[in-house]
């Protein structure tokens, strides 16, 4: 039977004894350091280019990321150019429009500014005609606006007597009638049937007269007046801040 030698081999007399179980060699290494060196420095240099040529994956990986999300940042970048690129088609084919409702707008504002006075005579004649009480008969009506010379209170407003205040405040006009009537109460009822006219307020006369016509024949002759309020305004044409 063989066994292995190793360190605890004890010698008896010119018998070798060997020690029960395995038995370990010392190991020699018989190359050259100069070899050993090389190893070595080829082992180094091997960790070194696998380093280098995982950096290099990385760096790839990297790189191919940052392509994928320049081409997608490109994308959006021409979805969007794309997009301005049609506003601004659709915003220059507008453009006729936004000037054209810039004149209707400037000319709605001279209109409104022409017009804001307004006052639809023609309903009033109209109206007028059934204010009128039997035994009256008009032969005159004048209207005036009221300016700023001639409102109340204003140093160029001129005084005519008669009853009553000249112009009632914030009044836009004055229409002053003349006309005949059968009688002082008619004259009285003519005046109370005036009062109730839309946007008519302060009405006074400022003479009259009783005429007479032949023996038998005779009339009241009188001149009236009646301020005439904001009410009466059409409002056909407010302004654009109005609307």
């Amino acid at each position: 039977m063989s066994q292995t030698l190793d360190d605890t081999a004890v010698l008896s007399g010119t018998e070798l004894i060997l020690p029960q179980g395995p038995v370990r060699l010392p190991r020699v290494n018989l190359l050259p350091p100069e070899i050993l060196e090389v190893r070595s420095v080829r082992r180094a240099q091997v960790g070194l280019g696998a380093a280098v040529a995982a950096s290099v994956l990385v760096v790839a990986g990297l790189w191919g990321l940052a392509s994928i999300d320049q081409a997608s940042a490109q994308q959006d970048l021409d979805a969007a150019s794309a997009r301005q690129t049609a506003v601004n088609r659709e915003t220059g084919a507008l453009a006729d429009v936004a000037a054209t409702y810039t004149q209707i707008q400037q000319r709605r504002t001279v209109l409104s500014s022409a017009m804001s006075g307004e006052v639809l005579w023609s309903q009033y004649l109209t109206d007028l005609a059934l204010l009128v009480p039997d035994n009256v008969w008009l032969e005159k009506m004048s209207v005036a606006p009221v300016t700023a010379a001639t409102a109340p209170g204003s140093t160029g407003a001129a005084g005519t007597p008669g009853f009553g205040p000249q112009t009632a405040a914030g009044a836009i006009a004055t229409i002053t009638f003349t006309g005949q009537a059968i009688s002082q109460d008619d004259v009285t009822n003519w005046l109370q049937s005036i009062s109730r006219g839309k946007g008519f307020t302060n009405v006074y006369f400022t003479d009259s007269t009783l005429q007479k016509y032949g023996e038998n024949a005779k009339a009241v002759q009188f001149t009236s007046t009646v301020s005439v309020m904001p009410e009466a305004l059409s409002n056909r044409y407010p302004s654009s801040s109005g609307n």
